[in-house]
C-alpha cells in the first residue's frame, strides 16, 4: 500500500473540528449514475436496501461500503469513495443501514453499531448472487466499528479479502462520553435531532415498535441508547449494548486483512480508544494514525494532494489498500 503520500494538513484545516464540518458540509462529489437498487433480505422482517454499481472491465471484487451514524448510500464519503473505486475497475455495492436511506418500512426494527449479521449475509450475496470472488467491507464512523466487530467475530464469509474502518468508535461507551461532552454539543444535537426524527417517522410504519413518550427522557446521545436503542434490543441500557458491541474487544480476533484510519484530533472519538487498540499488536491490522483530520476528514492540502489522486486522504488510502491487495 503506498503509505508515502503525506498527510499534511494546512492552516484551519489542522483543527480537527473544521476538518469534521468542512468534510460534512463543502465535500460534494458529482452523482453516482447507474446505481441498480438491490434489495438484500438478511432476516424474516428486514430486507437492506443497496445501490449496486459494476465497474466496467471489471475485476472480479466488490467493495461494500458502509455509512455512520443517519447516513445513507448517498453520503458523499460513499459517492466519493466509490466513483474512485470503480475507476480502478472494482465493483461497489453501498449499504443502507437499517432504516436509513429511506428504508424505514422494510424492517420492523431499529439499528445499532454491531448489526453484523446484515454484512455477512450482504457479503454472501455478493458471491453467490453478484459473482465477486473477493469482497472488501469499508465502514465509516459506525458503519466502522460494525466491519471490525464482524472481522472480529471470525464466522464472515469466505469470500471477504480485507475491512477498512475510517474513524472507528472502537470503545462506544468511550465515544458516547465524549460527544456529550460541552464542547461537542454541535454534533450531538446533530445526531440527537435526526435519531429523534428516524424514532417519530418509524411509528408511521411500525407503531408498535415505537413509544414517543420515551423521547422526553432524550436529551443527549447517550440517553437515546439509554432509553431506546439499548432496550428495542434487549439490552438493560446503554452500557449493556455498547460494552456488547464495542469493536475494541473483537480486534484480537481479526483474522483478515485490515486497515485502521484515526486522527488524533478526533472530536468524536477519544484517541485513548486507538491507543487501547494499538496493545492488542495483531499482526493483521495495519495503522494509520494522523495528528489531523478530525472525524471522517482528512483533507489534505493542495501541496500534499498534489502527488495524490485529490485532497480527500484517506479515501486515496482505501483505494491503495483494496486495489494492491
Amino acid at each position: 500500500m503506498n503509505n508515502n503520500i503525506e498527510f499534511k494538513p494546512d492552516g484551519f484545516f489542522k483543527n480537527g473540528h473544521f476538518q469534521t464540518v468542512y468534510s460534512a458540509l463543502f465535500h460534494n462529489p458529482t452523482e453516482l449514475k447507474n446505481s441498480e437498487a438491490v434489495m438484500i433480505k438478511t432476516e424474516e422482517n428486514t430486507t437492506i436496501g443497496c445501490e449496486y454499481n459494476k465497474a466496467e472491465n471489471a475485476k472480479n471484487a466488490c467493495t461494500i461500503l458502509i455509512h455512520g451514524l443517519e447516513g445513507s448510500t448517498e453520503s458523499n464519503y460513499i459517492v466519493s469513495t466509490s466513483k474512485k473505486l470503480l475507476a480502478k475497475g472494482i465493483s461497489v455495492l453501498r449499504m443502507n443501514i437499517r432504516n436509513c436511506g429511506g428504508t424505514m418500512h422494510l424492517t420492523n426494527t431499529f439499528y445499532n453499531a454491531g448489526l453484523t449479521h446484515d454484512v455477512n449475509e450482504i457479503i454472501k450475496y455478493c458471491q453467490e448472487k453478484l459473482g465477486h470472488e473477493k469482497i472488501y467491507i469499508v465502514g465509516y464512523s459506525l458503519g466502522a466499528n460494525t466491519v471490525l466487530k464482524l472481522a472480529g467475530e471470525s464466522n464472515y464469509h469466505q469470500s471477504l479479502a480485507g475491512v477498512v474502518a475510517v474513524s472507528p468508535p472502537l470503545d462506544l461507551s468511550m465515544c458516547a462520553n465524549a460527544i456529550i461532552r460541552p464542547d461537542n454539543k454541535i454534533y450531538d444535537l446533530y445526531y440527537v435531532r435526526r435519531m429523534r426524527r428516524t424514532y417519530r417517522k418509524k411509528k408511521e410504519f411500525f407503531p408498535e415498535l415505537v413509544n414517543l413518550e420515551l423521547l422526553n427522557k432524550v436529551r443527549n446521545l447517550y440517553d437515546f441508547d439509554e432509553y431506546i436503542t439499548g432496550p428495542l434490543f434487549n439490552y438493560k441500557n446503554a452500557e449493556d449494548y455498547y460494552s456488547q458491541n464495542s469493536s475494541l474487544r473483537f480486534l484480537v480476533n481479526i483474522k483478515v486483512k485490515t486497515l485502521i484510519i484515526q486522527s488524533k484530533d478526533d472530536p468524536i472519538i477519544p484517541f485513548k480508544c486507538t491507543e487501547e487498540a494499538l496493545k492488542i499488536e495483531n499482526p493483521n491490522i495495519q495503522y494509520l494514525i494522523t495528528e489531523h483530520g478530525g472525524h471522517v476528514g482528512f483533507i489534505n492540502s493542495l501541496k500534499s494532494a498534489l502527488k495524490d489522486h485529490d485532497r480527500f486522504w484517506a479515501e486515496n488510502r482505501i483505494v491503495d489498500f483494496i486495489t494492491l491487495n
